[in-house]
């Protein structure tokens, strides 16, 4: 074994930290290719004369040693250690245990408290696994953003740049703030909602007070005409029965106080019925000053007089 013992296990463990993170989306992949090809570390003729996986990650881990992108190289040359047999591993332990001393660090550190629910965390876009949250991670040198963003909280992100060899550097993400919640505005009404809403009313509800004043009042003076029809029926057999001052019939005598009666109910229904009419007519034309007048209409019937109670605001 060439990689072996702690020592062994970590640098192990940390290799499978930055392939995981490497590996953790298309866009992370695809920059990664970019740079290569950039650098010309990752031309066709390269791979063409590799002899085997092996050697073209040790000449990929050399290429890019050279470009300063030790972080890179140190990965292509554990991925050569892990993937060759014991007889040709050397040369790619020896390799990464030679850059490893010099390797930067980046360590994207969430405390518990900003650990809330649905939180995303990136690198330059690239959102960063869970498990590599508070890890030290190996790194190029160059300039990286750091974000993080959480539904109903306000987004953060920082920048930070590694600049040299040996470089450690940690990156706190702070608690997030919610975000201010905005009431929901009120449906728009349909248009003929908003039309019938808008249009105006022809009767105020006073006026129709006085509709119903006056049908009680119209009610009133048709019921005191068939009282006084009943008064005069009843008047005309007792004068009948009985035509002299004195009369000793006693049908007669109760034709009279009925028609006596009647008579009386028949004024008081007129009297009741003309005020209603009068007091309908009168809230018929204040109706049209204040639709939000509140009027309480009350007839007053009793064995010497009638009328109606008017209350509220005019």
């Amino acid at each position: 074994m060439v990689v072996g013992g702690a020592a062994g296990r970590r640098l192990l463990a940390i290799a499978t930290a930055v392939a995981v993170a490497a590996a953790s989306s298309v866009s992370a992949q695809r920059a990664d290719a970019e740079r290569a090809s950039d650098d010309g570390c990752d031309r066709p003729g390269a791979r063409e004369h590799a002899a085997s996986t092996v050697e073209a990650l040790v000449e990929l881990g050399d290429c890019r040693e050279h470009m300063g992108r030790l972080a890179s190289a140190w990965v292509a040359f554990t991925s050569a250690a892990r993937a060759a047999s014991d007889a040709g591993a050397g040369e790619a332990s020896r390799r990464a245990a030679a850059i490893e001393p010099r390797l930067s660090y980046l360590t994207i550190a969430v405390p518990p408290s900003s650990q809330i629910a649905r939180l995303t965390v990136t690198r330059n876009g690239t959102p960063v696994d869970r498990s590599l949250w508070n890890v030290a991670v190996p790194v190029d040198a160059g300039a990286y953003e750091i974000g993080a963003s959480a539904p109903g909280r306000d987004a953060w992100s920082t920048q930070v740049a590694i600049t040299a060899e040996r470089q450690r550097v940690v990156v706190e993400v702070p608690q997030f703030h919610r975000l201010p919640t905005v009431p929901d505005e009120p449906d728009e009404p349909r248009e003929d909602v908003r039309a019938y809403a808008d249009a105006p009313r022809r009767w105020s509800r006073m006026r129709y007070v006085a509709v119903g004043v006056g049908g009680l009042g119209i009610a009133a003076v048709v019921a005191g005409a068939a009282r006084g029809k009943l008064s005069r029926e009843a008047a005309e057999m007792a004068d009948l029965r009985c035509p002299q001052i004195a009369c000793p019939d006693h049908d007669a005598v109760r034709a009279s106080e009925h028609a006596h009666n009647a008579a009386l109910q028949a004024d008081a229904l007129f009297a009741v019925g003309g005020i209603a009419i009068a007091s309908a007519v009168t809230l018929w034309f204040l109706g049209g000053v204040d639709d939000d007048d509140v009027l309480r209409v009350t007839p007053m019937i009793s064995r010497s007089d009638a009328g109606l109670a008017v209350g509220g605001r005019f």
